[in-house]
């Protein structure tokens, strides 16, 4: 038999690179939840300081505050993972 063919194939560095940079950036998904966050309670105080406020207007902007918040909740262990995996791949590539 081919020596080749019974050693497990290593991993490009290269194509793992942009991996471990897309974990790192989607790990900070509860950084990037709470900044939205805050914009909205921006936009939410602006509405507050019109002269009548729309009850409805002022519940959908904190609403997209706390939605944007759980997203990057549920974003970070994803980012992590992905971060993990790849740095298990890039120290068998050694």
């Amino acid at each position: 038999m081919n020596e080749q063919t019974l050693e497990p194939k290593k991993p490009n560095k290269k194509k793992l690179i942009p991996w471990l940079i897309i974990g790192i950036i989607i790990s900070f998904g509860p950084a990037w939840g709470v900044l939205l966050t805050i914009i909205g309670m921006i936009h939410s105080a602006n509405t507050m300081s019109q002269i009548s406020v729309d009850p409805q207007v002022l519940a959908d902007k904190i609403s997209f505050s706390l939605h944007v918040t759980a997203i990057g909740f549920v974003m970070f262990p994803i980012g992590l993972i992905i971060v993990i995996i790849t740095l298990i791949k890039l120290n068998r590539t050694k």
